[in-house]
């Protein structure tokens, strides 16, 4: 409508403009009256501001500016000034153990610092703290990571997932090369998308990245600036250059022959080869042709080690009259030629030794070695061993000792059998499958027995047999510690500290022996009445107490570790929903808290002995807590304040106090021990018990009579110089000194695995009995137990019970089902796969004969191994050595000529082959080893083939870690 307006109108306006010019005047002098007014007043503007004198800020303003200024500055200063502190103070958590996670430490530095710092140096002022705090990002990055892999099945990862996976990439390299045999064509072997070109493969690799940023590294880091800077230095500077160093031929033919090389290196040595003169010479020479440091400290470490046990040998036959200088001196002949002999030999081989360890010191300095050798003082007298054994300080520095070794469980199996040894009968099994489940059946278990005593350990678990094969376990424990680790121990730091500790307990212990008594018998003899002494001679003393809940909390502690230790190797053995695991930390809940008591009663022994004399109790309240029994008094324990002392002469400990609870017997009981000790005792009264507690006002006002009374007889004990330091007040007034006073702790509910095995296994028991009766003439009943006690055969009843009525061959299928993938494997490697029930017979049989153990046993203990703190710090030390050679990173090897190159190939080929051959042939035969050696070798020559290879095997990990990426499978 407004248009239409606006097209009517706008002719009529111009038609009165052209009949009526005095219109278009008007509006002409309109604008122009409005341009001048606007110039005039800008002009105006314009001078006023020209003609003005320059305009200043008011200094109140500019002080203002200048403060904040300088608290800037100063904020700036205090923060540069604290940057270097805040890395020093820096501490990471341990994850993996010291060794391992200094290990990996040193090897986040060297990527930081080769990789990160080298550029944000020109874009930070100072950027040690913010490399610092990336470094402690990225290991809590490794936290995360290593709680995801507790979570893994290694087992099943391992031996049967990855194990399939290179089965089939064999095959299907077998199956393109036939095929292309048949077609005569090059072979075509399917390869993934992300490897057809670099910059697919590129790109999966930030994929990657991307995910692993996600859901290790803090949120902070999934910002898009953070996260795309992440993606880019891992996937491109990390990643990358890894798989493809890890991938090319040369670099796995160059860790081939290291590999073969340093196994051959470690054999020889162990030959020894220098017993004899004709040998000692060629060992001599071996020592000065060596040029490798370590292999020269390792050396005389074995060196100085043999002459410990030689020397500890000659000492054994002399203080059995055998002694070669008193012989040759003397003429005696006493001896035997051969003792004679051996006695001779044994000099001469200690002499040898003598030699080579100071040939070994001056090749070592000649290399530039000026670390100190150490050395034992001879004239020092040596602990034997059963002597540290039998201490609780020689046991504690000794298990610190072989926990370097990780052989730490060789002292707790010691321990528990001699907790076993000393325990009533009712006891034996119980101790004996804890024992067993800690220490023999466990993974990583250091204790080696063979079949026969394992059988052995297995019938006495199930009643059949008696625990003397436990303790003959002890003793050959006891044998290994001797000849492996006791003189490697006599050398070390812990039996130094040991020895120092023995001594400051020995002159303790002289001290309280010689020195004046203790404060409470002090106190007692000064006083006048003989009637005191003698009371005080048949109690037990304040001191007694102290030392002797010292000694239970020693071995309280000792045997809290031992059960952590257990619930540990448990978790590592049995599943997490297992009620062995349950019960297993209720006691040792149990014993922290028992713990915590002994350490509270040693608090209140020597709060008491502290502040003696200055006590007091007070009556709180009786009460009736059973009509059945008699009344308890609450007593309140507590210091009383001195009204001479000022504010700041009163002890700091004036509030130290603790509540009880006792029965008007316990006061009468009290009552007749302190009255031989003060005449005037008999004439203060306690309440009867001849009285009837009745509800009502009278039940009431007997109790307060009752509380009057005991309040007044306290007061009067407590004032009283000569009672309140007697030995029987401490003990009615402290809540556990009654429950010390035992000879032993009170008993309680141990972990019983008997039990689990009787509520858990009734049927399988019965089950196993039956299945000896009908397979008597059959071995494999035996073995059976032993699966069911590895925990194999609680799971499923009726899946047992099928299984046992197949017979013999079928437990024996089932003893190697975990192996059922690495047999595929060896018939695919080795050509085998028309004979594939031999290879597993044959290789069950192999196992047996080689490790004395079933072949899942053995695939346990290996993967168990594989991720051990020992070959954690392997893999990182071979990181560090082939990335960063002598600290510093190195050159890409691609520069390697051709020459080079083959010289390798054709080594590392010869290697191969012929440890292979030396290993398998026996399994698969010779000539099948060697041709299993040869498709091994030339499959690894194919770069392609090997990034196939490595990202099947790298998706797999990817998706047991992160297992949220399976539902985008």
């Amino acid at each position: 409508m407004y248009r239409w307006i606006s097209v009517c109108v706008a002719p009529l306006c111009l038609s009165l403009v052209w009949y009526f010019p005095f219109i278009w005047c008007l509006f002409y002098l309109l604008c122009l009256s409005l341009f001048i007014v606007i110039a005039v007043f800008a002009l105006t503007l314009w001078g006023h501001v020209a003609l003005s004198s320059p305009h200043q800020t008011s200094l109140f303003l500019l002080d203002k500016v200048e403060k904040d200024v300088r608290q800037i500055e100063e904020t700036l200063k205090e923060d540069q000034s604290n940057w270097p502190h805040t890395t020093k103070k820096t501490h990471l958590p341990v994850i993996f153990g010291r060794t391992v996670d200094s290990q990996l430490q040193l090897l986040i530095d060297y990527v930081l610092r080769d990789f990160v710092a080298r550029w944000l140096k020109e874009l930070s002022h100072k950027p040690e703290p913010v490399i610092d705090k990336f470094k402690e990002h990225v290991w809590g990055g490794v936290q995360n990571l290593y709680e995801r892999l507790l979570r893994v099945d290694a087992e099943k990862l391992l031996a049967s997932d990855m194990v399939t996976k290179i089965t089939q990439h064999f095959e299907r390299i077998r199956i393109a090369r036939s095929c292309a045999i048949e077609l005569n064509q090059p072979p075509v072997f399917a390869l993934a998308p992300h490897l057809m070109s670099y910059d697919t493969e590129l790109h999966y690799l930030r994929q990657i990245s991307e995910l692993i940023i996600m859901f290790l590294m803090p949120r902070c880091y999934s910002l898009a600036p953070a996260s795309h800077l992440m993606r880019e230095i891992l996937a491109c500077k990390v990643l990358q250059p890894a798989i493809d160093l890890v991938t090319e031929p040369d670099y796995i033919n160059q860790k081939i022959i290291q590999y073969l090389e340093a196994q051959k290196e470690v054999d020889a040595m162990h030959v020894r080869t220098h017993e004899y003169a004709k040998t000692f010479e060629d060992y001599i020479r071996l020592i000065n042709s060596c040029n490798n440091v370590d292999t020269l400290k390792r050396l005389r470490y074995d060196i100085v080690t043999q002459i410990m046990q030689a020397t500890t040998l000659q000492n054994v036959k002399r203080a059995k009259g055998v002694d070669i200088e008193v012989i040759e001196k003397s003429g005696s002949q006493n001896v035997s030629r051969q003792q004679i002999a051996d006695a001779k030999k044994l000099k001469r081989y200690i002499n040898q030794l003598t030699i080579a360890k100071a040939e070994c010191e001056t090749a070592l300095r000649k290399l530039g070695w000026d670390g100190a050798f150490p050395t034992v003082e001879s004239d020092s007298k040596t602990l034997p061993l059963h002597k540290i054994m039998e201490s609780v300080t020689g046991r504690r520095y000794l298990s610190m000792f072989l926990e370097t070794m990780c052989s730490q469980g060789l002292v707790g199996f010691w321990m528990a059998v001699e907790e076993l040894r000393h325990s009533p009968r009712s006891s034996w099994h119980q101790l004996g499958a804890e024992i067993f489940y800690t220490y023999i059946r466990s993974p990583s278990a250091e204790i080696k027995v063979d079949k026969d005593t394992r059988k052995r350990m297995e019938a006495f678990l199930l009643g059949d047999k008696g625990p003397e094969v436990f303790y003959e376990v002890q003793d050959t424990v006891v044998d290994t510690i001797q000849e492996k680790y006791y003189h490697s121990f006599l050398l070390s730091d812990h039996y130094t500290a040991l020895i120092a500790e023995l001594a400051t307990e020995e002159a303790n212990k002289g001290k309280d022996i010689t020195s004046d008594r203790s404060p409470i018998e002090d106190r007692q003899l000064s006083n006048e009445s003989v009637s005191s002494a003698e009371s005080v001679a048949g109690t037990i003393h304040l001191t007694e107490h102290s030392t002797y809940a010292r000694r239970k909390l020693d071995e309280l502690q000792e045997r809290h570790n031992n059960k952590i230790q257990a619930l540990a190797a448990l978790r590592a053995s049995l599943k997490p929903e297992s009620p062995a695991l349950a019960m297993l930390a209720n006691e040792v809940e149990k014993l922290a808290g028992e713990q915590m008591r002994l350490e509270a009663h040693l608090a209140r022994t020597d709060t008491w002995a502290e502040h003696l004399g200055r006590w007091r109790a007070s009556v709180h309240s009786a009460e009736i807590i059973d009509e059945s029994k008699p009344p308890q008094f609450v007593i309140v324990v507590h210091m009383a304040e001195q009204e001479s002392m000022t504010d700041e002469e009163r002890p700091e400990q004036i509030t130290t106090g603790w509540v009880l609870l006792r029965t008007l017997n316990e006061f009468q009981e009290l009552h007749r021990k302190l009255r031989p000790m003060c005449a005037e005792l008999k004439n203060l009264e306690l309440p009867t018990n001849s009285f009837k507690f009745l509800f009502g006002k009278n039940d009431r006002n007997s109790l307060e009579k009752a509380k009057i009374l005991i309040q007044k007889y306290l007061e009067f004990v407590l004032e009283d110089d000569r009672l309140n330091q007697s030995e029987a007040l401490y003990t009615f007034l402290n809540p556990s000194s009654e429950y010390l006073k035992q000879g032993d702790l009170p008993k309680k509910n141990k972990f019983s695995f008997s039990t689990l095995f009787k509520s858990t296994s009734s049927e399988a028991t019965n089950r196993s009995s039956q299945e000896k009766e009908q397979f008597t003439h059959l071995s494999a009943d035996e073995d059976e137990i032993s699966l069911y006690l590895d925990g194999n055969g609680s799971d499923n009843n009726s899946k047992s019970m099928t299984s046992s009525l197949r017979g013999a061959g079928a437990i024996a299928e089932e003893r190697d089902s975990i192996a059922e993938p690495l047999y595929a494997l060896l018939s695919e490697v080795f050509d085998m796969r028309g004979v594939f029930r031999w290879l597993r017979k044959t290789l069950v049989t192999f196992v047996q004969i080689t490790y004395g153990r079933t072949i899942n046993r053995q695939i346990k203990e290996t993967v168990t191994w594989l991720f051990s703190e020992q070959m954690l710090h392997y893999y990182i030390s071979v990181v560090l050595k082939s990335w960063w050679p002598g600290g510093t990173l190195s050159e890409n090897t691609s520069n390697r000529n051709f020459q080079d190159k083959e010289h390798t190939c054709t080594l590392a080929r010869q290697q191969l082959t012929e440890s292979v051959v030396e290993a398998l042939a026996s399994l698969v035969g010779a000539q099948a080893a060697a041709r299993g050696a040869h498709k091994l070798y030339y499959t690894l020559q194919d770069t392609t083939h090997n990034k196939q290879l490595f990202y099947e095997l790298f998706e797999l990990v990817l998706l047991e870690v992160f297992p949220e990426l399976k539902r985008y499978q």
